[in-house]
């Protein structure tokens, strides 16, 4: 008896079935499978790199509204019937965001997948990008827009765990070269676009760009990115990532607010001396961490 496999035409990729008809034969095919191995095949294009430039733009989606509001917060201000010193906590907040809870994704997307993490990152930064645009005072912006900088954390660990899968050791220069240069050049082109863009088309329009920005990049996510494997046994690093937060947003307070407290009140040294002992006790617990 001839195989199937033996009947297959010259040329023709063996991994994609041929309908010779058949109802039935119809519901089994992978029809994304087959319709990706077929654009692959016609686009000139290294998947690999394919799926870091979709990666990376989600990240430069979620990244570049970090500081966009620096040079605009006392307009802002006066809107929302605030002053700066409060919602300098709509920057500090993301930024926050992105260097605390970020790591955590990293291990979230060990254990439940990276394509689900940069999916839900993505999609709750939108959304909450559309909230950001709808702030009726200073505490909801603040609010909308450290959740939307919470969900989109997780696009970076999600973007360097594809490189270091797809790319071998001695591959991975370039790829994650240009992640580092939108990790850090994202929030430097909110900084220099912020006034232009704020004047032209006002705060509230910019994350109503946001929102299908990060909409776009989930469909596309959605279609090309492969999945990855689940690994078992990862363990939260939850004391350290607590001494940490603590570090972080007692040092950032100061920073932030020891102008308004004054640089040398009980608040502001307060808030240094908790920050110098938090990540003192962040250091200690991951020296002894098992899974830092």
């Amino acid at each position: 008896m001839t195989s199937r496999r033996d009947n297959v035409q010259p040329g023709h990729d063996p991994t994609i079935p041929i309908l010779s008809g058949g109802v039935d034969e119809l519901g089994v095919v992978p029809w994304p499978i087959v319709l990706r191995r077929r654009i692959h095949a016609r686009v000139p294009l290294d998947y690999r790199w394919a799926v870091v430039w979709v990666v990376l733009s989600g990240l430069f989606a979620v990244g570049f509204t970090i500081t966009l509001l620096v040079v605009t917060l006392e307009s802002i201000a006066t809107e929302l019937h605030s002053d700066v010193g409060v919602l300098n906590w709509a920057i500090v907040g993301p930024m926050l965001a992105f260097g605390v809870v970020g790591p955590a994704f990293g291990k979230a997307g060990d254990l439940w997948g990276h394509k689900r993490i940069f999916l839900g990152g993505l999609g709750f930064a939108a959304l909450f990008a559309v909230a950001s645009a709808l702030a009726w005072n200073a505490a909801s912006l603040i609010m909308f827009r450290t959740l939307s900088a919470t969900a989109g954390s997780a696009c970076g660990p999600s973007a360097m765990a594809y490189i270091n899968r797809l790319f071998g050791p001695g591959e991975r220069v370039r790829p994650l070269s240009v992640w580092s240069f939108v990790t850090a050049g994202g929030p430097v082109v909110g900084v220099v676009a912020g006034a232009p863009l704020v004047d032209s088309i006002g705060w509230r329009a910019i994350f109503w760009v946001q929102a299908p920005m990060c909409l776009v990049g989930f469909v596309i996510a959605l279609w090309l990115l492969p999945p990855t494997d689940r690994v078992s046994g990862v363990k939260f690093d939850v004391r350290g990532s607590a001494t940490l937060g603590v570090g972080a947003v007692s040092l950032l307070a100061a920073i932030s607010q020891g102008r308004a407290w004054g640089w040398t009140s009980p608040a502001t040294i307060g808030c240094l001396v908790l920050s110098a002992v938090a990540l003192w006790a962040f250091v200690r617990v991951e020296q002894r961490a098992s899974a830092p």
